[in-house]
């Protein structure tokens, strides 16, 4: 077969010139998302539009031993010429990692894009991100539930796991719903993505895709109605 690019390695590259190779130039860009929905241009440094956007703060939730690496979003930033703005990180700092993200590049795959492209898509905005283990009881109530304790809270809240729907109880699915309803009313816009798996759920990368065993399942915290939903950019790449 075709040999991958200089730098890549299992779809993994050391760079966005050899991964745009890699996809023969289709890569999902900062860029080509702005066009896609029609999001507005960065504002220019000092501009009423950057001070305005300054004011907003945007919160990234992480989990399962998942951490970004600094020097990537760094050259993120330079590649796409974005504003540089430091994550601030409500455990210490601990997820932050370069040499975890070279040892083990799986460990920085969902962090790594989050804090990237809300970064790219809102340069301006203040953005923090908040780890939290599911161990024990805590799960997606138990991280909403703190979040009620901060001052300020953010304005927007990006949750970019889930799972199916079944796998949620009922008192932990409505201990969600009722803290995001109140953070709602506070003025806290909470964006959870759908998942990658369409109607048949998670659970086909497991047991196979057969609709007939398994029926369609919905993504949780995503089917929650007090969030808004979020699904994959599909055709932007071109």
């Amino acid at each position: 077969g075709k040999s991958a690019p200089s730098g890549c390695d299992r779809g993994f590259c050391d760079s966005f010139e050899g991964l745009n190779a890699l996809l023969e130039g289709h890569v999902i860009t900062p860029d080509k998302l702005r066009k896609a929905y029609n999001v507005p241009a960065m504002a220019l440094p000092g501009s009423k539009e950057a001070d305005e956007r300054a004011n907003t703060s945007q919160l990234v939730f992480s989990t399962i031993e998942q951490f970004w690496s600094p020097s990537d979003r760094a050259e993120f930033q330079t590649t796409f010429n974005i504003t540089s703005q430091a994550v601030s990180e409500l455990d210490g700092g601990i997820h932050s990692s370069d040499s975890k993200c070279v040892s083990n590049k799986y460990a920085c795959s969902e962090a790594n894009l989050d804090v990237q492209y809300m970064n790219a898509m809102s340069p301006w905005s203040n953005i923090t991100l908040y780890y939290m283990d599911f161990k024990g009881a805590h799960d997606f109530d138990a991280f909403v539930v703190e979040l009620l304790d901060l001052d300020p809270l953010p304005h927007v809240i990006s949750i970019s796991y889930g799972m199916g729907e079944r796998s949620s109880s009922s008192d932990i699915i409505a201990a969600f719903d009722s803290t995001v309803a109140k953070l709602g009313l506070q003025g806290t816009t909470v964006l959870v993505a759908s998942g990658d798996d369409g109607a048949a759920g998670s659970i086909v990368r497991d047991w196979g895709c057969n609709d007939e065993w398994w029926g369609f399942e919905v993504n949780w915290p995503a089917s929650s109605q007090y969030v808004t939903s979020v699904g994959a950019t599909l055709g932007a790449e071109g």
